[in-house]
């Protein structure tokens, strides 16, 4: 199997109960059927415990949270309890790969980690120059592909790698917004001339149309965190007595120094993220959709936040995307929003 990953995967440790916005927090944990197996024979009052504050509904099992919605054995220190009565292996899946991800297609995995954790966006935001990416090899096999669909792969993941080249290669020092976005625009035409079969109109006409309708599309979110409303509350009141592009104008401007830098590694994280879901089901309108979508939404509560707070650091920055990260990237449904081409509130789009 060929791994890839990018460097903060290796970079990552998790700083436990010193967190700022601890994981075990906010939602609730699902458990897998092995680990629910093994804490049916945990022995004594621990055990006991286990399976008083597991809940089975169907195929589905999971620690509920408690009524200042944290998980029951996170303790007061934020700490888990189940890690420390019964060992770092006791830990259910999901509990020991967050903030990792893995994705496969034939013999090549994709890791990656999500930018919800706290930890891992400050140590995302904190490297400088562009993003690397790592290859290794395992002794694990996956799917065989087909011929078809090993060319399929191939190309996708030839076509990802160029468009993160380009948007990272294209940094200066104390960028400006409207230049980013003007290389974002230059990439999205690089990839229409790739695949002039596949696109009609412009690049500007796409990123105009994704981006046209987004304050409504929030509406539509699964609110995952109260601070996502918020924000919402926040934006829809600035919207009442001015436009979204001056106080994205505004944002640029304050954030200047270091609004290149960050918003080149938001779209390589984001194209690197995602890619690999077309070749599944996505088309590469819908990663190019989440990807306009994801930056133009951090930069709206950028903005919002500047307002609110009258400056705007990078130490905010971390926060904005770790917000934005647990709001999107952890619901499917939410994903889907920002990767659909169907309208929203009083637009009607063209499918592009």
């Amino acid at each position: 199997m060929l791994l890839e990953f990018p460097e903060y995967y290796e970079n990552f440790h998790c700083i436990g109960g010193v967190c700022p916005d601890s994981c075990c927090a906010g939602w609730e944990v699902d458990v897998d059927a092995e680990s629910c197996d093994y804490y049916q024979t945990v022995p004594g009052r621990f055990g006991e415990r286990l399976r008083r504050q597991l809940i089975s509904e169907g195929e589905e099992r999971y620690f509920p949270l408690t009524g200042d919605r944290r998980c029951p054995f996170l303790n007061r220190e934020n700490l888990c309890e189940i890690y420390i009565e019964l060992g770092e292996e006791a830990l259910c899946q999901v509990c020991t790969e967050y903030p990792r991800y893995f994705m496969e297609a034939g013999q090549y995995q994709q890791m990656d980690m999500s930018l919800s954790c706290m930890e891992l966006s400050r140590i995302f935001f904190s490297e400088e120059g562009p993003i690397r990416y790592f290859r290794a090899e395992d002794a694990s096999e996956g799917e065989v592909l087909s011929s078809e669909e090993e060319a399929k792969l191939a190309e996708l993941l030839s076509l990802r790698n160029a468009c993160i080249a380009f948007i990272q290669e294209g940094a200066e020092t104390g960028e400006s917004g409207d230049r980013f976005w003007d290389s974002l625009t230059e990439m999205l035409s690089a990839v229409f001339s790739e695949q002039r079969e596949v696109w009609e109109g412009t690049a500007e006409g796409f990123l105009s149309a994704a981006l046209s309708d987004l304050p409504q599309r929030f509406r539509r979110l699964e609110t995952l965190d109260e601070r996502w409303t918020d924000f919402t509350a926040a934006l829809n009141g600035l919207l009442e007595w001015e436009s979204a592009e001056a106080l994205v104008s505004e944002f640029r401007l304050v954030f200047r120094t270091e609004y290149g830098r960050c918003f080149r590694r938001l779209a390589a994280y984001f194209l690197f993220r995602y890619c690999i879901d077309s070749f599944y089901e996505d088309s590469m309108a819908d990663i190019l959709r989440l990807l306009l979508r994801s930056l133009r939404t951090i930069e709206l509560m950028a903005a919002v936040r500047l307002r609110q707070q009258g400056s705007y650091r990078l130490s905010d920055m971390i926060d904005t995307v770790h917000l934005f990260s647990k709001e999107v990237e952890h619901a499917e449904e939410n994903v889907a929003c920002f990767k659909s081409a169907e309208a929203c509130g009083e637009r009607i789009l063209r499918e592009i």
